[in-house]
């Protein structure tokens, strides 16, 4: 009798070393999905950061486009936020009275690229935008 006590308690223990071995796997399992979730959730965050820090750049340099028909720049930096851009504006590009510019907004290690092209009238000086996109970097 004391033999059967001793199989019957050998299994419990078994049984209950498996199921507390199961139960911690599905938790680690769970523990790395959310992890991960919540890695892509911070980089698509930080991504959305660097639109609005690119976009920022854009209308600065719509603004000193506004100030001087004439300024173009090789690139320059702005601070926005918990980011930065650097903004390039090249006259005459992609013909006379055109201004191309392009700005790359950084924050953490996300980056994104906008392009806006503006033609400026020479009568009025009035800027439209002709385009605006997002591009690859």
């Amino acid at each position: 009798m004391h033999e059967k006590f001793l199989a019957t308690n050998q299994a419990f223990k078994n049984g209950f070393s498996a199921i507390a071995l199961i139960v911690t796997v599905l938790s680690m399992g769970m523990g790395f999905l959310s992890y991960l979730e919540n890695s892509s959730s911070f980089s698509r965050l930080k991504g959305q950061e660097a639109f609005w820090v690119a976009e920022s750049g854009i209308y600065d340099a719509i603004y000193r486009l506004s100030l001087n028909k004439n300024f173009s720049s090789a690139g320059y930096n702005l601070a926005v936020g918990n980011g930065s851009t650097t903004v390039v504006v090249e006259t005459d590009a992609p013909q006379t009275n055109f201004s191309m510019i392009t700005s790359t907004g950084i924050v953490s290690n996300a980056r994104k690229k906008i392009q806006a092209n503006i033609v400026r009238d020479v009568v009025t000086g009035k800027l439209t935008i002709v385009s605006w996109q997002e591009s690859a970097l």
